[in-house]
């Protein structure tokens, strides 16, 4: 089975992560097994290829290293291909836009970013928290048990988040669970 290349750049962070993919997956079906925890979640990112973004239904290629690009869940894509006249049509809400005092129409639900509370490490004020994605990536200090946080990507056991509410590094990458034990859990 290949393995695909994803290259992750989050701020200062840089980091890339093997995919074993079936010779006949299509982008979609990367796209998924990225995010095999909630594939829903497969619309908030997209992947580039040579700087622009490639179809959800083109073939991954082995040979190819993709770009990354978090989109959030505001991103959506049209019906359709997602490509108009060779551009993409992939369209973002801002939550900061106005609407019309009246407007009767509403958008579609999205779901909301996926928060965590951090219940492990309790006898040691927390749990670690890595620079990156690697377990042998530089400490940045523990986050306190307790603190809820925002997921930015989940790659296996591994969560990148951005501190919501108490205290430790802003954002970094966290064990999900050591060992069976639980040292995140997801909130609903």
């Amino acid at each position: 089975m290949p393995a695909v290349t994803i290259a992750f750049k989050y701020e200062e962070q840089e980091w890339t992560h093997k995919f074993d993919m079936d010779v006949n997956a299509s982008i979609l079906d990367l796209k998924r097994t990225m995010t095999s925890s909630a594939p829903e979640h497969a619309a908030w990112f997209e992947l580039r290829k040579d700087g622009l973004a490639v179809k959800s239904s083109d073939s991954v290629d082995p040979q190819v290293i993709y770009d990354f690009e978090y989109l959030g869940p505001d991103a959506h894509e049209p019906a359709g291909n997602g490509l108009t006249n060779g551009h993409s049509t992939e369209a973002v809400i801002h939550e900061d836009a106005e609407s019309p005092a009246n407007d009767s129409t509403s958008a579609p639900a999205v779901p909301a970013v996926p928060r965590w509370r951090i219940t492990g490490g309790a006898d040691k004020g927390g749990i670690i928290v890595r620079q990156s994605e690697s377990l042998k990536s530089p400490e940045l200090g523990r986050v306190s048990t307790g603190a809820i946080v925002e997921e930015v990507a989940r790659v296996g056991e591994r969560l990148c988040y951005r501190l919501e509410e108490g205290s430790g590094p802003a954002k970094g990458w966290v064990s999900i669970r050591v060992s069976g034990k639980e040292l995140v859990e997801k909130l609903a």
